[in-house]
């Protein structure tokens, strides 16, 4: 860990942003550092949490819907439509 909390915290949410860590997994290494971060800034660090975790659902669910429409909207001329 780094001389500051906050610089802790910020690796911790840049984790979860590229995947690394889970919302909960996120949870549990601020919950380590509980000692070190001001209560009042505690619920402000779980709410990022929960946001970055509602967006990258969010974004993989776009990105999976787009894969569908993807495949529906395929033009090939080969393709034999059952209806």
């Amino acid at each position: 860990m780094s001389d500051s909390w906050e610089e802790d915290v910020e690796e911790i949410l840049e984790d979860q942003k590229r995947g690394f860590l889970s919302e909960e997994e996120a949870k549990e290494r601020i919950e380590e550092m509980y000692e070190m971060i001001p209560e009042e800034r505690l619920e402000e660090l779980y709410e990022k949490i929960a946001t970055t975790a509602f967006e990258i659902e969010e974004s993989q669910w776009t990105n999976y819907l787009n894969e569908q429409y993807a495949l529906i909207d395929d033009d090939d001329p080969d393709k034999e439509w059952v209806g």
